[in-house]
């Protein structure tokens, strides 16, 4: 029989590898735009997401609106974004119902974006902020370029 330490070992070791991946530091030659690029939401309230979908930001120039998903729902609305001030207006998420741990990460992940006042965004990071505390850390997705298979 597998010691309980043998057991949790992988687990353990996966926390610290996403754990390390957190962090704000610049990348070199990674000029990201905030908005148009697809920021996917890997810590909510100081605790990493933990689920199988990971919600996602998108902030559309174009009406400033706002398209992402919230672990279950796709959401909707609109944001206002001026410097490093941004607010989120009214969103709406569609109604599935899914597993209850996705269902409480995106209940917490809708009700964080309505206490956004500001943002900061540091090479492939964006930070999210309520005031000066930080409620929300999101990494843009890599831009995966279409190539066609090798003859």
């Amino acid at each position: 029989m597998k010691s309980k330490l043998s057991l949790c070992l992988p687990i353990l070791l996966g926390w610290l590898l996403l754990l390390a991946g957190c962090h704000e530091t610049p990348t070199p030659g990674l000029e990201l735009s905030l908005t148009g690029t697809v920021w996917k939401v890997v810590e909510l309230d100081g605790q990493m997401v933990a689920t199988e979908t990971i919600p996602t930001l998108q902030l559309e120039p174009s009406g400033n609106r706002v398209i992402g998903f919230g672990g279950v729902n796709r959401v909707v609305g609109t944001y206002r974004l001026d410097g490093a001030t941004l607010y989120f207006g009214p969103l709406v998420a569609t109604r599935m119902a899914g597993p209850a741990r996705q269902m409480n990460v995106e209940a917490k992940f809708l009700q964080l974006l309505g206490t956004v006042t500001g943002c900061r965004a540091t090479g492939q990071w964006l930070v999210l902020l309520a005031g000066d505390k930080v409620v929300a850390r999101a990494q843009a997705t890599p831009a995966v370029p279409y190539a066609l298979p090798e003859k």
